[in-house]
Parts: structure tokens; C-alpha cells; sequence
């Protein structure tokens, strides 16, 4: 067997730790762009993935996860179970002044179960995207001074299950693996848009929206690795996800309301309210190739090139087809890794043992606000740490991104992201699931 006796206890323990945490995956996210489409769009990757910027789609490991390509799955030795967690520091710039906001939040949790034969398995549940704003503009109604605030929240995540399989089992100079994700898409986002006025004779008004979806879609995967000599191997990987015509609920309510002194609301009318709408939202097709060269199990260099077609991203009301006029999305990744020692013994310091990450980022964005893509770039530095200096799987990644997104004239984005990260994989020398002979 891959991994040691009572299996079916890892999968057990595992899937309970994956299933009691499921209510914290989401991410979060103060951007004003995640005002438009479905919000921020976040990459679903492995913690360890994060401190490269998801670069290396294209690569095989029997420790590390590569769970953007998930084709790779049959590599690993035993099972990984993987949680994230992201803290953002943002700066927010324009011609009128200087706003910052920090959030945070797990970012992903995946559990990888290796099987035999060349089989592989995961399940995880992942951010898809995030939606966090809030603005405020002044407005002018006879002679009387209000404001308009627009502010959302929520997104939308993944439940998924996937199973891989390496067509070249048991050949160790090379690999290739394909891979199967059906994943169940669903959340929702609300959006509200309040004028209020600094007079009591003027009632304020609300609009509140909120889009649900709920529906299953699909991804492939494809991976194929070998080595060019005894020190150097090569790795190209192949992601796509199609077009995918979703289920979507939308609830429409506009009210008059009355704010007294201390702030607190009392709602007076219902002007509309339109209740569970029933309909389409189409999120589009994408395709991620990516290409690898590793020498001598120590330096790895990685890019990987990603398009998706937004400009298919529609919603769909009562049989009427309305294009949201986003702009595809054209992203490239670029990767470098570094292991100072390949050892694994006692004599060996923990910072020998660990690998530092490299990574740079180069995005159009899919938004396009008065005309202009909202392109983002950045680049990240990271470090995984083994948390034994030998016999252990189970490494914990640190690591830090710094990025910008938007212009001046618009809004400028400038962030920092600190990365925390914990891939738990026991091996036979743990004995973390051996059952006791003597209390």
C-alpha cells in the first residue's frame, strides 16, 4: 500500500476535521472593485502554492500539494490535509485622499487521500470569490445635502470532489496523470445602495439586492513529468474549466426608512420587493498551462499562463440574455524555488530542510471601469518550514505578498497579504493512527 495500515481511520479523522471547519472557508476582502461581476476571484490553491502566487501548476511531489492542478494528486506518499489562512493590510488612493483596511480569513481546506494503483482522491472547499466595500458620495436634492452609500458583501464558494489517476504508475522517470473535479458552486452576494438626507422631511431610501447561486460544475486536469538526466526533470500541466450555465435565485427590495440621532433606522414603506427570481448566471471557461524545470531536487523554476473568458459572464431573467460587459482575463505567473539541503536527518538545521518561494504576478483584471482594465500585479516571498528536522511531513508555510491593483485616477489598491499555512501528512514513522496494545 502507499501509506501504512488503517487507512480508512486517516480518511475518517480527516474528513471529520474537513467537515467541522467547513463553515469558516470563505474569504474576505476589502476592495472597492469587488463591487462588479461576482466579486474578487480567488485561485484555489494549497497553502504551500500561495508563497509562489500559484505559478507552479506544473509539478509532481511526494510531500508537497499541488492542488491547482490536481492531476498531480497520485504523486503524493500519504494523505495531506491543508488549511490556509490570509490576513490583508490595503491601502486605498485616489485624488480626494488615503483610506486603509485590514481583513482576514481561512482561505481554503483540502484533504489529499494518495490511494493504491495510481489512484488519488481529494475533497476541499475553497473560495471561488469575495465580495467586501463600502463608499460614500455626497448628493444635492433641492437645496438639501445627502449622500449615497453603496456597500456589499458575501461570495461565493466550492464544495468539490476529485478523483486522479497516473497512467504511468510505477515508472519512476516519468508521470502522467489526469484528474476529474465535480465541484458544487454556491453562496451569495448582497449588495446595498442607501441615499440619505440630512433633513426629516426627506425619507431615505434603500435598495438591497442579494444573487444566490447554487449549481454543480466541472474541471480537468492534465500533468506530464520526466526527466531530462539524473539531476534535471521537466513538468507541463494543463488546467481547464468549461463554461458553466448555473442555477441563481434574486431577491430585490427597496424600502423608505428614517434614521433618528443615535443612528438607529425605522423602515416606514416597502416601495417594491421582488422575491426569489428565478434564473441563469453563466461563469465563464478557463485554461491554465503551465511549464516547470527542476535541477537536482533543489531549484525549481516555474510560469504558467492563465486566460479565462469573462466576456461570457451573463445573468439570464425570464429568458432574456444580459451580457455584464466584463473583459476577458489574461494573468501570468512566475516561480522560483529553493531547497538549500535535500537531506532529511537530525544533523540537518530545520532552515536547511526548508524551501523558500519566490513568486511575481501579472494580471489585465476582468473588471473594466470607464473603460480601462483594472490590472493588478505582484510579488510574494515565502518560506515552508518541516516541523520535525526529520521523519515528518507536516510543514508549516509563511510567506507575505505585495501587490497593487487599479490607477490613481480611478482607485489605486495597494496591499500586503501575510500567508499562514499547515499541511498536515503523516508518515508510517508518526504512528499518529496505530492502535494501542497496552492503555
Amino acid at each position: 500500500m502507499r501509506f501504512y495500515s488503517n487507512t480508512y481511520k486517516t480518511i475518517i479523522c480527516s474528513l471529520g476535521l474537513l467537515v467541522g471547519s467547513a463553515s469558516f472557508a470563505q474569504n474576505q476582502t476589502y476592495s472597492p472593485y469587488s463591487r462588479f461581476g461576482i466579486g474578487e476571484v480567488n485561485g484555489a490553491t494549497s497553502s504551500f502554492q500561495k508563497l509562489s502566487l500559484g505559478s507552479d501548476i506544473a509539478f509532481t511531489s511526494p510531500q508537497f500539494l499541488n492542488f491547482t492542478n490536481k492531476a498531480s494528486l497520485p504523486s503524493l506518499q500519504s494523505p495531506v490535509f491543508d488549511v490556509s489562512f490570509a490576513y490583508n493590510s490595503t491601502q486605498l488612493k485616489n485624488a480626494e485622499g488615503t483610506q486603509g483596511l485590514s481583513s482576514g480569513a481561512i482561505g481554503g481546506l483540502i484533504l489529499a487521500l494518495p490511494m493504491n494503483k495510481g489512484f488519488a482522491a481529494s475533497l476541499a472547499i475553497t473560495p471561488v470569490s469575495s465580495v467586501g466595500y463600502k463608499s460614500t458620495s455626497t448628493l444635492v436634492q433641492d437645496s438639501i445635502e445627502g449622500k449615497v452609500i453603496n456597500e456589499g458583501f458575501g461570495g461565493i464558494n466550492d464544495a468539490q470532489g476529485t478523483i486522479a489517476y497516473n497512467f504511468l504508475e510505477g515508472q519512476d522517470s516519468s508521470y502522467f496523470g489526469l484528474s476529474v473535479t465535480a465541484a458544487y458552486t454556491f453562496g451569495s452576494i448582497n449588495r446595498d445602495r442607501s441615499i440619505e438626507f440630512d433633513d426629516t422631511y426627506f425619507k431615505n431610501t434603500r435598495n438591497s439586492t442579494s444573487l444566490s447561486v447554487s449549481d454543480v460544475r466541472f474541471e480537468f486536469g492534465a500533468l506530464y513529468s520526466t526527466y531530462l538526466s539524473e539531476k534535471s526533470k521537466i513538468c507541463v500541466g494543463i488546467v481547464y474549466t468549461p463554461t458553466s450555465v448555473m442555477n441563481r435565485s434574486y431577491n430585490d427590495l427597496t424600502q423608505h426608512y428614517t434614521t433618528n440621532s443615535v443612528g438607529t433606522e425605522s423602515f416606514k414603506d416597502t416601495v417594491s420587493y421582488i422575491s426569489e427570481k428565478e434564473g441563469k448566471i453563466t461563469l465563464p471557461s478557463s485554461l491554465n498551462i503551465g511549464l516547470s524545470y527542476t535541477l537536482n531536487n533543489q531549484l525549481t523554476l516555474s510560469a504558467s499562463m492563465k486566460n479565462s473568458k469573462w466576456s461570457e459572464y451573463s445573468q439570464t431573467i425570464d429568458g432574456v440574455e444580459t451580457n455584464l460587459g466584463n473583459t476577458d482575463l489574461t494573468e501570468f505567473a512566475f516561480g522560483v524555488r529553493l531547497k538549500p539541503s535535500v537531506k532529511r536527518t537530525m544533523n540537518e538545521s530545520v532552515l536547511k530542510q526548508s524551501t523558500i518561494s519566490l513568486g511575481a504576478k501579472l494580471s489585465n483584471g476582468y473588471v473594466s471601469v470607464a473603460g480601462e482594465d483594472v490590472a493588478s500585479k505582484a510579488v510574494s516571498l515565502g518560506v515552508s518550514m518541516p516541523l520535525r528536522r526529520s521523519n515528518s511531513n507536516t510543514f508549516f508555510h509563511l510567506g507575505t505578498e505585495f501587490g497593487s491593483r487599479g490607477e490613481k485616477d480611478l482607485i489605486q489598491e495597494n496591499y500586503v497579504k501575510v500567508f499562514f499555512g499547515l499541511s498536515i501528512s503523516p508518515k508510517s514513522v508518526d504512528k499518529w493512527f496505530y492502535k494501542r496494545k497496552y492503555n
